[in-house]
Formats: structure tokens, sequence, C-alpha cells
């Protein structure tokens, strides 16, 4: 049997032999006389705040469609025993590198280090972003410049080196910002981190004009997705019942916004540029 990385040929093998395989692996396989096919071979990707939640599942499902990850983490928020030990199967794929998405020269040595790793750059994913509950008469200026600092300061300074190296590599490539429903919905108790948020779109829709035709600039905004930063488990009544008031009446999954990413990267969408994608169980349509 074929290498499952060997994805230009057909697998030959007998009808059932492959009908099950490793539980890590996100994509299906087909049957005989089928080819396998992932949608991001040969490509390389760096992506922000991959050590958890969404990032992390964005990093799975990259690999398991054959791209290479740089997988960008915080120093005060390294990946666990347990995930290195997944990204093991694809040590070949994945380069960790810590990165603080505020500060410029981080951010600069992080994609350089990429680059240096594996020898391009094609795909970038802003995904690093934090959340403060803080009411606006007692909110503090400090919370609020921490919010923006790391939500569209780090979005911007990725973008701006992670573009450059896109360009400096094949040249033609995709970037994905991730916002949220709350930059349309709004929400009270955080109007820092909903202006933020909103901000990105602002910062996809200019990239998208500024870069096109070779490299296209989209958007995620998902619902409420059950992560560390927002736990269903750790919620009061009133908190549930509100993440869970949209028509699917429940919380996403950090995969439903993996396969997402994995969609805007692919050549699926090569004539999605400038848009937003907002899997969030129907809280907002637009």
């Amino acid at each position: 049997m074929k290498s499952i990385h060997q994805t230009d040929e057909k697998i030959e093998a007998a009808p059932n032999q492959l009908s099950t395989y490793h539980k890590r692996h996100i994509f299906r396989i087909k049957r005989l006389g089928q080819a396998v096919k992932m949608k991001l071979l040969n490509k390389t990707a760096f992506i922000t705040g991959a050590s958890t939640g969404i990032g992390l599942s964005i990093a799975k499902a990259f690999v398991s469609e054959g791209c290479n990850v740089a997988i960008s983490f915080p120093t005060f928020d390294p990946p666990q025993p347990e995930d290195i030990e997944y990204f093991s199967t694809y040590s070949d794929q994945i380069f960790w590198v810590p990165c603080d998405v505020t500060n410029e020269r981080s951010v600069s040595q992080a994609v350089n280090k990429t680059i240096g790793h594996f020898g391009k750059l094609n795909i970038l994913v802003n995904n690093a972003g934090i959340s403060i509950k803080s009411p606006l008469i007692d909110s503090s200026i400090t919370d609020f410049d921490k919010i923006i600092s790391v939500n569209l300061r780090g979005s911007y300074l990725v973008g701006k080196h992670g573009i450059s190296a896109i360009l400096q590599s094949d040249g033609i490539g995709t970037v994905i910002n991730i916002t949220s429903e709350l930059s349309y919905l709004g929400r009270e108790n955080y109007s820092a981190y909903c202006a933020s948020k909103a901000a990105i779109h602002g910062l996809t829709r200019s990239w998208a004009r500024e870069f096109a035709p070779n490299i296209r600039v989209n958007s995620i905004a998902p619902g409420p997705i059950a992560t560390r930063m927002c736990d269903p488990e750790t919620m009061n009544k009133h908190e549930f019942k509100l993440e869970t008031s949209n028509p699917m009446k429940r919380f996403g999954n950090t995969e439903e916004i993996a396969t997402t990413a994995v969609f805007l990267a692919s050549d699926d969408t090569s004539f999605y540029t400038g848009q937003c994608l907002s899997p969030n169980g129907g809280a907002v349509f637009y």
C-alpha cells in the first residue's frame, strides 16, 4: 500500500483494507479505485495562537491535508505533552515556534524561522486573540490596551510580516483572519473585544484589495465555540443560555472551524477574497 502522504496516485488495496485508519486523521480515506486527494499538499502555513483551541484544531486539520505547519504559540501558553505526541506522527511537517504577536521583532523572527525551516510560506492564519469581560463604566484602559494589542495590533503585525514572506516565496497564497460573530452582534460588557474583532474585518477587506489577485484574504467569524476561552462548563446559567440561543441551540466545536479554514486555504475558494464565513449556528445572518 502506498504511503498515505503519496496522494497523487491511487491506492491499490483490497476493498476492505482501507475501511478504517488512525483516528487522528480528519480526512476521509476512500475505498479502492478512488484517489485520496489532500487539499493543502506541499503548502506551508504559519498559525498564531495554535497551541490550544481553534488554532490547534486548524493545525491538526492542515497537517492532515498535507500541509507543513508552523505552530506559533506564546511562551506563557506552550503546547501540551499530548499535543506534541499527537504531532509526532507528522514530525517532518511540524515546526514549533514561540511568538509574541504584540512584539514586532518576535513576529519577524518567528516568520523568518518558519521560512528557514520550510523554505517558503503560502498560508497565514491570524488566530491569536484574548477576551476580557470588562463593563464599560468599570473598565480599565489597561484591559482595553491589552485586548487591542493582542487582537488588532497582533493581527496587523503578523499580516505585515507574513504577507511579506508569502510575496518573497511563491508570491501566491492565502490569509485567514479569525474574528468573531460578536464583531457583528456586539455583546454587553465586551465592547473592547467586539471593537477589536470588528476592526479585523477592515484589515481583511483592505488587504484583499491590496494584494489581489495573487494573495486571497478572508476571515472566519465563529459563533460560540467550546474552548478554554468560551467554556460551557464554567459559565453561569445566563451566559450558557445566551451562548446557546442560536437556532442550532448548541455550541460549535473547534473542528467545525478548522474545516472552514481548510476550505478557505484551499483552491476550492480560488474566487473568494475579502469575504467572511461565519459558522455560528445561525446566530447572525448577513
